[in-house]
C-alpha cells in the first residue's frame, strides 16, 4: 500500500508487555509496540470489515482483545485480516539490553522511524486510553514534533475502537512468537507482507 501526500493517514498505536525491569518479579522479557497505518480513504471500509470479523466470531460489540480469547479465535482472526487495507510496523524491545523505564521512552524511537517513511499532509494518532495517564503535556509535544507533520493526538478507550483493537492483536501476536509460544509463528507467516518488524534495543 503506498500513501500518497495529500491523504490524512489513522494512526493507531497499542503495546504488548510492561515497561518494568524487575524479571524476578513477573516482569516481561520483551516489550512490543503496534502502530497501524489506514489512510483516510480506506477507514470506513477497514472498520466495517472487522466488525464483520468481530462479529463473525459471535463478539458483537465486544472487545477483541489478544490476551482475553481463543486460540482458535486468534487464528481465524488474522486469517481474516490478510486482504485488508492496512499497514503495520511492530517495534520489539528487549528489555535485557534496554535502559527506558516509561512508556514515552520506548515510543520515541518507532516515532521517529515512522516520521521518516511518512510522506502524508497530516495524520491523527489514536493510543489506547488506558495509556493517557503515562503521558504528560510535554510528551504530547514531543510527539507532535517527531512527527513532523501536522498531527492529532487522541486518547480512545479501546472498547470503543476496532482499529485500537487491531493494533493489540497484532501486538500480542508478534509478543508470543518471541516469547517463542507454540502455533504463533506460522500465523505471523501469514501477515509478514501486512507488517514491518524491527527489532531495537
Amino acid at each position: 500500500m503506498i500513501f500518497i501526500m495529500q491523504e490524512k493517514l489513522h494512526i493507531y498505536i497499542d503495546e504488548s508487555g510492561d515497561t518494568g525491569i524487575k524479571f524476578e518479579k513477573g516482569s516481561s522479557e520483551f516489550f512490543v509496540i503496534s502502530i497501524v497505518i489506514v489512510s483516510s480513504k480506506d477507514l470506513s471500509e477497514l472498520n466495517k470489515n472487522l466488525e464483520e470479523i468481530r462479529d463473525g466470531l459471535l463478539f458483537k460489540s465486544k472487545e477483541i482483545k489478544f490476551s482475553k480469547i481463543l486460540f482458535k479465535h486468534k487464528i481465524i482472526f488474522f486469517k481474516s485480516i490478510r486482504r485488508l487495507n492496512f499497514i503495520a510496523y511492530a517495534f520489539i524491545f528487549n528489555k535485557n539490553f534496554c535502559k527506558q523505564y516509561k512508556y514515552i521512552d520506548y515510543l520515541t524511537q518507532p516515532l521517529k522511524e515512522l516520521s521518516l517513511s511518512n510522506n502524508s499532509a497530516e495524520s491523527i494518532i489514536t493510543i489506547d486510553g488506558k495509556d493517557k495517564k503515562m503521558f504528560s503535556n510535554n510528551d504530547i509535544k514531543m510527539i507532535k514534533n517527531l512527527t513532523r507533520i501536522k498531527t492529532k493526538i487522541i486518547f480512545c478507550d479501546s472498547k470503543k475502537s476496532i482499529l485500537i483493537q487491531l493494533s493489540d492483536m497484532l501486538a500480542g501476536l508478534i509478543h508470543a512468537v518471541y516469547k517463542n509460544k507454540n502455533g504463533y509463528f506460522e500465523t505471523l507467516n501469514l501477515l509478514q507482507h501486512k507488517i514491518k518488524i524491527t527489532f531495537l534495543r
